[in-house]
């Protein structure tokens, strides 16, 4: 499994909000980050290629979507989600999963 380097923000955002421990927040953190992925990092063609995604997108498309999407798609990989805005990002290989708002966090 492969995360790219913004999820590793989004991921950290998440577990501050569902874990209140601090030891236990940086566990979670460092099993899903170092232990069972591989960080994807944002390149120059990456970020270049996430501005034209935004500038061509119809309606908001945060930054750290654009930039996962493009690692993703630079990587050769299917992006894994929960998040209805990548669906509708041309060029890009989805499998997307239950709903965001399930309750649960993965």
């Amino acid at each position: 499994m492969a995360l790219a380097a913004p999820s590793w923000v989004e991921l950290n955002t998440r577990l501050r909000e569902l874990v209140s421990e601090v030891e236990a927040r940086e566990n979670a953190f460092l099993q899903y980050t170092v232990s069972l992925t591989t960080l994807l990092p944002v390149d120059a063609e990456s970020s270049l290629s996430a501005i034209r995604l935004r500038n061509a997108a119809p309606g908001r498309l945060p930054l750290a979507d654009a930039l996962i999407a493009r690692v993703a798609v630079a990587a050769g990989l299917i992006l894994v989600h929960r998040d209805p805005r990548f669906d509708s990002i041309p060029g890009i290989k989805v499998l997307r999963l239950s709903s965001k708002h399930s309750g649960r966090f993965l």
